[in-house]
């Protein structure tokens, strides 16, 4: 009797045999929360009747793209998740003595090319933990993109990243679910650096980027 209430109690596993495959495939759907990280130059303290202060505002924004997972190990696989993304990221620019402040925004549609590997725990019934580490390559397409004069602050349009996060694989009768929180540090100067008081005011731009996402496989 003390037996059939233990084999009662073991939990179903779901999907026993997905992890030896070497390859699987899905998509994802995210929300990202885009800002800038800024370095100030000596221009302000130079000019202080032009721009007093320059500060970063963050913007929500959605990524959709798809999965192509490669084992290359037992805890270990490679991951590429192409996908879009649509950002808008804010500079407020304050001006003069009067404290008035002008808004340079950046709106950008994103093809993005994240390659990561995926350190995984031990499976534990249906569920694992995991922890990802690697780069992304952005470049903007022509959508959403206006084009702005030299007087205004001009973006670039590509940029390579640092990425890093972790998640949870959960492991459903028929597929897997995977929600995931992902930061990513924009490695390339973020602004042109035309002559006018708002790229004068920068030394550095760089981008930020926090990405929830949720996986299907």
């Amino acid at each position: 009797m003390a037996h059939a209430q233990l084999e009662e109690r073991k939990p179903v596993i779901n999907l026993p045999n997905y992890d030896v495959k070497k390859l699987h495939f899905g998509f994802y759907l995210a929300l990202n929360y885009a800002t800038y990280r800024v370095k100030r130059s000596d221009f302000m303290a130079q000019h202080p009747d032009s721009i007093r202060s320059v500060s970063p505002i963050g913007s929500p924004g959605f990524t959709l793209g798809f999965i192509f997972n490669l084992k290359l190990a037992d805890y270990v696989d490679l991951r590429l998740v192409p996908g879009v993304a649509f950002y808008e990221r804010t500079l407020a620019y304050e001006f003069g003595k009067k404290g008035d402040y002008i808004n340079q925004i950046s709106e950008n549609t994103m093809a993005e090319f994240p390659l990561l590997f995926k350190l995984k725990s031990e499976r534990r019934a249906n569920t694992r933990m995991y922890f990802l580490v690697g780069g992304k390559y952005s470049i903007a397409s022509g959508l959403r993109k206006k084009d702005k004069k030299p007087d205004e602050l001009r973006t670039i349009n590509n940029d390579l990243s640092i990425e890093y996060g972790f998640g949870f694989d959960i492991y459903y009768e028929y597929f897997k679910f995977s929600p995931e929180i992902r930061f990513s540090h924009g490695l390339f100067q973020s602004y042109a650096n035309d002559p006018n008081p708002y790229a004068n005011a920068l030394k550095q731009l760089n981008t930020h980027t926090v990405t929830i996402s949720f996986h299907f496989q």
